[in-house]
């Protein structure tokens, strides 16, 4: 058999299922794998197309090189096998045509970018029919048909994911679909719109999703303020404080709070969206986990915050300022960078200062609630609460320095009636 010479044909996944194949099938590798070879990308996750029931094969290769056999959908003969080569993890889909021929299966296909397909025994022929490879090379998406993004209204979001991903154009045809199909996303299950919006606003150029996301009015139907905010620079800002502290903090930037949703993806979609939205119900209808839903109300607090961070003249003071910040301080801080009142705060210094004082993730107060109950006979209650808040608010704003009295202090703060 003719080596492969792509990219993805490289590695003895591809030329072990190559070999395995029975006499007279014919399978083809099709979709983003070869889209990314084309663009010099590594892939990892291959779909092929088989002309007759992929299920036994998909079975015998899994068995033979030791992969996990998945059942994605029986019904359409559907499967996934996974497995590991050199340490990298491999994901392989196989399903049958979609239609009586290959072409006509590709033009049921999404984008032209994604309908092309290489016969893995014959793979010195690149198989296209509609232009995906020119579309490539002219930096545009366009989709396979006038009707194709209206049989799946998601694909809509998807096309705004591979334009960040891929640094493409959308084309006339692509505007032109949105705008008679984006009524159809209501349709579509939430989890589907959340994790297709997760990659846009998880990658680099989300400033670009985001205009896109804007121009073609996709989530107009999605959120109740109606529209994403009129332009990025609050999302921009964001970045750039993301970048500012990524060597301090990032792999806290990194958590997870929801699938496919780091948290600075999950602040970067309140700071493109905060316009007047209801955040309890943003939280519902894309069925954001409840760690997303806390992290969302505390932003919306934040929007209202009043005590700016110039009162803190103190290390001490303004690690508790951000400690402050609620139910996520790091996320909070961040988020704060995209509003024009917060836009010079000293980020590496106020998180450096934060970070410093935290003892078991928390800045300790300045006398704990234990020690105020067992030697100053503190009563347990609301008014303990307060009065370490109102401490915390001093400190901060420089009404309560060294040298003190901690006597004293107890004595101003939690008085006897």
């Amino acid at each position: 058999m003719q080596p492969f010479t792509l990219i993805s044909y490289q590695h003895d996944i591809i030329q072990r299922l190559a070999e395995s194949l029975p006499h007279g099938v014919e399978c083809w590798l099709v979709g983003g794998a070869l889209r990314d070879d084309l663009l010099g990308r590594q892939a990892t996750d291959f779909d092929f197309a088989l002309d007759s029931d992929p299920t036994p094969i998909a079975k015998r290769f899994a068995f033979d090189w030791g992969g996990t056999y998945i059942d994605l959908d029986p019904g359409r003969r559907q499967s996934r096998v996974v497995m590991s080569l050199s340490g990298s993890r491999y994901v392989l889909d196989f399903a049958p045509l979609r239609a009586a021929t290959l072409y006509k299966d590709l033009e049921l296909r999404d984008f032209t970018c994604n309908a092309m397909a290489r016969s893995l025994r014959h793979p010195q022929t690149l198989i296209d029919p509609l232009g995906g490879q020119r579309d490539l090379l002219l930096g545009v998406l366009e989709p396979c048909s006038e009707h194709v993004l209206g049989h799946d209204p998601l694909r809509m979001i998807k096309g705004i994911r591979h334009c960040v991903e891929l640094n493409l154009e959308p084309t006339q045809g692509y505007a032109e679909q949105c705008a008679r199909f984006r009524g159809r996303l209501q349709d579509v299950a939430s989890e589907r719109v959340k994790a297709e919006l997760g990659r846009v606003y998880a990658h680099s150029q989300v400033s670009l999703g985001v205009q896109l996301l804007r121009r073609y009015r996709l989530l107009d139907d999605w959120l109740s303020c109606g529209e994403i905010q009129p332009e990025a620079t609050p999302v921009n800002r964001f970045i750039a404080a993301e970048k500012h502290l990524e060597e301090i903090v990032g792999a806290r930037l990194e958590r997870r709070l929801d699938e496919w949703w780091p948290m600075y993806a999950l602040v970067r979609f309140y700071a493109s969206i905060r316009s007047g939205d209801d955040i309890g119900k943003l939280t519902n209808r894309f069925r954001f986990s409840r760690k997303a839903g806390l992290l969302f109300q505390q932003l919306e607090t934040l929007d209202g915050l009043s005590l700016l961070p110039e009162v803190a003249k103190s290390s001490r003071a303004r690690a508790l300022w951000v400690d402050g910040l609620g139910y996520d301080p790091l996320a909070g801080l961040l988020y704060l960078t995209s509003l024009p009142r917060f836009a010079r705060i000293d980020l590496r210094l106020h998180v450096s200062d934060w970070l410093a004082a935290q003892v078991n993730g928390r800045v300790p107060d300045l006398i704990g609630a234990k020690a105020l109950v067992r030697e100053w006979g503190v009563v347990p209650g609301v008014g303990l609460g307060r009065g370490l808040k109102m401490i915390r608010h001093d400190e901060i704003c420089g009404r309560i320095s060294s040298p003190f009295s901690l006597d004293e202090i107890v004595a101003e703060y939690f008085k006897k009636d």
